[in-house]
C-alpha cells in the first residue's frame, strides 16, 4: 500500500522555486556584492570631484599602458621642416625627427589637463599660412604661441567673452578671415582674429542653427548608448540620476546580507533537535525587510541586467546600427543638439580654405554642410554608406586647389572629391589623428603615421601611403602605467579590468539575477495568491444564514 502523502493544493514545486532561487544566489554572491559596491563607489568620486585620485604602479595590467599613442593621440600637426607636434591625454609633445624621439612641452604651455572628466584631451593647431602660428589647449584654457612653440602666452581672457576655464574640444582656422575658431564644452562656437593690431574684441560666438533646423525627437539612439542611459539612471533624473544607483545598490547589499543570514539560521535548524541559541533579532525581522527590499527593486534586477548585458557587448554590429527613437527620451536626447547628454554631438570643425561662409560639421549622428555660414544645413553623412557615418571625430577639407573632404574615426578613413555627394574609402584602420599640410595628407593610426601627396589623390590613383613608425612620447623600452581610482572602479564594475572571459561571467551573473527575480516574486507572490483563493472558496461555502449548515 503507498503511503506516500500526496502534496497539498498550493504547495506544487514551491520547494524547487525555492531550490533555483538560493542556489542562483550563491553562485552569484560574490560578484553581485563586487558589482552593487562598484557601482556605489563609482558616483560619489564623480559627484563630489574625486575622480582623479592617481594609481601608478607597474602591476596595473597593459589597459593601463600610457606610453603609447592609439587612441590616446588627439590631434597631430606637421611643419614645413617635418618637425611633429602632438597632443597625447596626458600632454603635448614635439619631434624633430619624425617621431622617432619627444620632447615633452607640457609644463612650458599654459593651462591645466582636463583630468577630471577625460573628455576634452589637449588639442593643438598650426595656423596654415604662418607655421610659426601655433594655438593649443591642454583641456581647459587656450594658449598661442607666434615663434614655432619657443614661448607661449595665454589666449583664453579676452574683452570679449573669457575661455580661459573653458574645456575646449576642437580647434581650427578661417584662412579667408584670418580667424581661429574653437568649440567649448557646451558645444558653442568662438571666433577670434589672430592677428594681435588687429585683435580688438577678443573671442566673439558664432551663431549657428542646429543641424536639423525646427525638427525635434530627431534620429534614434543605438542600443549601447540608450542601454547605458538606462543602466545608470540618467534617463529618469539629469541632475539626480545616481541616486537610482546608490538606492539599488544598497538594497541589492541588504537582500545578500538578509539571505545569507536567513540561508544560515535554516541551515542551523535543519541539523537536528539542538536548541537553538537566543537570538537578538528573529528571523522574521530579517524575513520582512528581504522581501520588501525584493518587492521594491523588483523592476530594476530585470532593468539593470538586461541593460548591462547590452552595454557588455556594446560593441555588436547589431546593437550599433539599430536603436530606439529619440522621442522616447527625454529632450537631451535629441540628435538635433551640438551638446549631448554626456558628450557633445559636435565633434569636430572645419572651414574651406576658399569660402568662410562654407562649414563642415562632424557631427556624433552624421556629417553636416552649411553653404550660408551655420544658417541651414544638410546631412552629407547619409550618403556614407560605410561604419564612418557616426561619431566623426576627424575633419579637414583640403588642400586649397582641390577642396576635398576627409572624414575619419575609429572604423576608417572617407573622403569626397564632390563636396559629400560621393565618397571613397581611403584607409581601413582607425583614424586616431589627421592632418593636412599643402602638399600631403597625414592620418596616425596606432604607432604608424601614414603620409600621402595630394597629387596622388588627385590623379585617381590608388593610395599609396608612406608608413612611418613612431616611438612612443616617453622613449622606447619604457612602461608607463596609470589610471586613477574612477577609471579603475569603472573598469572593474564593467568587467573591462579582469578581461574579455569576465564579460561572459558578467552575463551569467546577469541571467541569474533575472532567475532570482522571477523566482523571489514566484516564491512570495504564488501562496498568497493560493491564499486568497482558499478565503474566497469559503467565503463562496459560507451560509447565509447562522441555521443553515455548511453543505
Amino acid at each position: 500500500m503507498n503511503t506516500k502523502r500526496s502534496r497539498p493544493q498550493g504547495q506544487i514545486g514551491v520547494k524547487k522555486w525555492f531550490r533555483i532561487h538560493t542556489w542562483s544566489a550563491l553562485i552569484s554572491l560574490i560578484v553581485l556584492l563586487m558589482l552593487a559596491i562598484t557601482g556605489i563607489l563609482i558616483y560619489p568620486l564623480d559627484q563630489f570631484g574625486l575622480r582623479q585620485i592617481p594609481i601608478r604602479s607597474r602591476w596595473l595590467p597593459s589597459l593601463y599602458e600610457v606610453n603609447a599613442w592609439g587612441a590616446l593621440m588627439r590631434s597631430l600637426a606637421v611643419t614645413p621642416e617635418g618637425w611633429l607636434y602632438a597632443t597625447h591625454r596626458y600632454g603635448i609633445f614635439f619631434s624633430q625627427d619624425r617621431g622617432q624621439s619627444w620632447q615633452d612641452l607640457t609644463d612650458t604651455i599654459p593651462g591645466s589637463l582636463d583630468l577630471d572628466s577625460g573628455l576634452f584631451p589637449p588639442v593643438l593647431a598650426i595656423y596654415p599660412y604662418d607655421p610659426k602660428i601655433i594655438v593649443a589647449s591642454k583641456g581647459k584654457g587656450l594658449a598661442i604661441s607666434r615663434n614655432g612653440g619657443k614661448t607661449w602666452e595665454l589666449f583664453g581672457p579676452s574683452d570679449g567673452e573669457d575661455l580661459s576655464q573653458s574645456e575646449i574640444q576642437d580647434i581650427t582656422y578661417d584662412p579667408p578671415s584670418g580667424t581661429v575658431l574653437v568649440v567649448d564644452e557646451g558645444g558653442l562656437v568662438f571666433r577670434r582674429v589672430l592677428d594681435p593690431e588687429h585683435d580688438e574684441e577678443g573671442w566673439e560666438r558664432v551663431s549657428l542653427s542646429l543641424p536639423y533646423g525646427a525638427q525635434r525627437g530627431v534620429g534614434r539612439i543605438d542600443w549601447g548608448t540608450a542601454s547605458l542611459f538606462l543602466h545608470n539612471g540618467q534617463v529618469f533624473s539629469d541632475r539626480r540620476w545616481w541616486w537610482v544607483n546608490h538606492s539599488f545598490g544598497l538594497v541589492l547589499v541588504l537582500l545578500s546580507l538578509t539571505g545569507l543570514i536567513l540561508w544560515f539560521r535554516r541551515k542551523q535548524s535543519r541539523r537536528g533537535p539542538v536548541e537553538s541559541p537566543r537570538r537578538l533579532i528573529k528571523s522574521k525581522f530579517f524575513r520582512t525587510l528581504h522581501h520588501g527590499g525584493g518587492l521594491i527593486s523588483w523592476p530594476l534586477f530585470f532593468l539593470l541586467p538586461l541593460t548591462g548585458i547590452l552595454l557588455v557587448h556594446k560593441d555588436f554590429k547589431l546593437l550599433i546600427d539599430h536603436g530606439l527613437p529619440t522621442r522616447w527620451f527625454p529632450a537631451q536626447f535629441d540628435q538635433n543638439r551640438w551638446k549631448g547628454p554626456v558628450q557633445l554631438n559636435l565633434r569636430a570643425l572645419a572651414i574651406s580654405p576658399n569660402d568662410s561662409s562654407h562649414l563642415w560639421i562632424g557631427h556624433a549622428y552624421g556629417l553636416f554642410r552649411s553653404e550660408d555660414g551655420g544658417r541651414h544645413w544638410t546631412n552629407v553623412g547619409e550618403s556614407i554608406q560605410t561604419p564612418v557615418m557616426k561619431w566623426m571625430d576627424r575633419l579637414i577639407v583640403a588642400p586649397r586647389w582641390l577642396e576635398y573632404v576627409y572624414v575619419g574615426n575609429s572604423r576608417g578613413l572617407e573622403f569626397s572629391r564632390d563636396y559629400g555627394r560621393h565618397w571613397v574609402h581611403l584607409l581601413d584602420r582607425p583614424v586616431d589623428a589627421l592632418y593636412a599640410s599643402r602638399e600631403s595628407l597625414y592620418v596616425v593610426s596606432g604607432e604608424v603615421l601614414f603620409s600621402q601627396g595630394f597629387r596622388n589623390l588627385a590623379a585617381l590613383a590608388p593610395p599609396k601611403w608612406e608608413k612611418i613608425p613612431l616611438t612612443p612620447p616617453y622613449g622606447p623600452n619604457r612602461s608607463v602605467r596609470q589610471t586613477n581610482l574612477y577609471q579603475l572602479l569603472h573598469d572593474l564594475h564593467s568587467g573591462r579590468l579582469l578581461g574579455t572571459w569576465f564579460k561572459y561571467a558578467l552575463d551569467l551573473v546577469a541571467g541569474l539575477m533575472v532567475l532570482q527575480n522571477v523566482t523571489g516574486l514566484v516564491l512570495w507572490g504564488f501562496p498568497r495568491w493560493i491564499r486568497w483563493r482558499r478565503s474566497r472558496s469559503k467565503a463562496r461555502k459560507k451560509p447565509r444564514y447562522v441555521c443553515q449548515p455548511y453543505t
